[in-house]
C-alpha cells in the first residue's frame, strides 16, 4: 500500500510548478501526483466538488494506505473546499502552502479595478466571500507553508485557526520553488511539524 500525495496548484498556474516538490516526496516514497484542473474558469466550489470526487476514489482505492493533500494559493482553498464536502476515512495531513486563508491581496486590487471575475469575488478579504465563510478545518491534521515575501496573500491572512504548524520560508507568492520546500512538506506530511535546525 502507498501514502498518496495529491498537490494543487494555484490560479492561473500550470501543475509543472510543483515538479522539484513531486520529485522531492517521490524519493521520499510517497506517490505524489499533481491534480489539474481549469482555475480560470468555474468556481472554487465547483473544483472542490470535484477534488472530493477525485478523493472519495482514492479512498476506495485498495493501493492507497493514506491520502495527503498539500496545495499552493487557491488550491489551500480548494482542499479546503473538498473536505468540507467529503472527508476522507484516509485522509492524511495537509500542508497549504501561500495559502489566502482570509483572503488575497490581488483579489482585493482586481475587484478595485473592476476585475469582477469568480476568482476575485471569491478569493476577496471581504467578510462575505467565499473563503472567509467556508466553514472551520476542524479535526484536519495541517500546516501552513507561508512565504516572508508574498506580495499577493498577507502573513496574517495566511493563518487558520487550528494550524499544527505554520512556517516562513525567504520566498515570493511561489514558495513552493523554494529550494526547502519539497523538504519542508515531506516534514510536516512525515511527523505533523515543518523542519527546523537545532
Amino acid at each position: 500500500m502507498e501514502e498518496f500525495v495529491v498537490l494543487l496548484t494555484g490560479y492561473a498556474a500550470s501543475p509543472t510548478l510543483f515538479w522539484p516538490v513531486r520529485r522531492y516526496l517521490r524519493k521520499e516514497g510517497y506517490r505524489a501526483e499533481s491534480w489539474a484542473y481549469n482555475s480560470l474558469n468555474g468556481s472554487v466550489k465547483t473544483r472542490g466538488a470535484e477534488l472530493a470526487e477525485h478523493v472519495r476514489q482514492l479512498d476506495a482505492d485498495p493501493s492507497v494506505s493514506r491520502v495527503h493533500l498539500v496545495g499552493h494559493s487557491m488550491g489551500s482553498v480548494i482542499i479546503r473546499c473538498a473536505i468540507a464536502a467529503y472527508r476522507p476515512k484516509k485522509l492524511g495531513r495537509v500542508v497549504l502552502a501561500a495559502p489566502p486563508n482570509r483572503g488575497a491581496r490581488l483579489a482585493d486590487f482586481a475587484l478595485a479595478i473592476g476585475r469582477n471575475n469568480t476568482a476575485a469575488q471569491e478569493l476577496s478579504s471581504r467578510a462575505d466571500s467565499f473563503v472567509n465563510t467556508l466553514p472551520p478545518f476542524s479535526d484536519v491534521d495541517f500546516g501552513v507553508l507561508a512565504a516572508r515575501f508574498d506580495h499577493i496573500v498577507a502573513r496574517a491572512s495566511t493563518h487558520l485557526d487550528g494550524e499544527r504548524d505554520h512556517i516562513e520560508l525567504n520566498a515570493p507568492h511561489t514558495v513552493i520553488l523554494h529550494p526547502t520546500a519539497g523538504k519542508q512538506i515531506a516534514h510536516f506530511l512525515k511527523h505533523g511539524t515543518f523542519y527546523r535546525r537545532g
